[in-house]
């Protein structure tokens, strides 16, 4: 990754950490959910992260539970639609911006030079 503490502007959201921003507090919520579910342990999620920075930093970051909560909300709160998308009752929203949106675009109409800058 470029950097460990950089954070990352999303609109309507604010910056985000690298955490949040690529969804690994999600990950982490579900996976510690899963051991839960089987074992009846809840145990702590660590991330271990290394940068490509020409001077790289390295380190265990522990994502706390408040986080992992708050995350695990999400993905309750969005469970029935994920599961409508997944029986092909409804299509997932499109962001054009996701490597899925990228992979699968069909070019219909131009976009304008304003559009390369919406997101700002």
């Amino acid at each position: 990754m470029a950097s460990i503490t950089e954070l990352k502007w999303i609109k309507d959201l604010g910056y985000l950490d690298f955490v949040r921003y690529w969804g690994y507090d999600i990950q982490g919520a579900v996976y510690q959910e899963i051991v839960r579910q089987n074992t009846g342990d809840k145990l702590p999620f660590y991330i271990a992260g290394a940068t490509k920075e020409k001077e790289p930093d390295i380190r265990i970051i522990h994502v706390t539970d408040n986080y992992l909560q708050e995350a695990l909300h999400v993905v309750e709160v969005n469970m029935p639609r994920i599961l409508r998308i997944k029986s092909g009752e409804y299509q997932p929203d499109r962001c054009e911006l996701c490597d899925c949106c990228r992979h699968n675009r069909v070019l219909v109409k131009p976009i304008s030079i304003l559009d390369l800058t919406a997101g700002i």
